[in-house]
């Protein structure tokens, strides 16, 4: 089961070298945060395409202070957020199809 979302955020811990370089490649105007274009962006390129308003939905869940952007630690979190969920997705997903299918009772 997920931990809520404040868990998450709690859970901070050094960045990893190459998700710092990440972080720097993904903040194009060089601001030292990443907002909601340049995350879907990111997430694209990572192979996890987004919407835009699905990128802002994470974005809001991480920013901690409400600046309708991250910080590289918050983006840490983020990051961190993303593999699980994508790792609890590929736990349920037996038939390895990428998809989830959902049974009701009698069929």
């Amino acid at each position: 089961m997920a931990l809520p979302q404040q868990q998450w955020q709690q859970q901070q811990q050094p960045l990893d070298p190459q998700l710092q370089g990440f972080f720097m490649a993904v903040d194009k105007d060089r601001s030292g945060q990443i907002d909601a274009e340049e995350l879907r962006q990111a997430l694209s390129q990572a192979g996890q395409p987004f919407s835009i308003e699905a990128s802002r939905i994470m974005l809001r869940m991480f920013d901690q202070n409400g600046s309708g952007t991250i910080t590289m630690q918050e983006f840490g979190s983020l990051h961190h957020y993303i593999m699980q969920m994508q790792a609890a997705f590929q736990h349920v997903d037996k038939d390895k199809t990428g998809s989830l299918t959902v049974w009701t009772q009698g069929q």
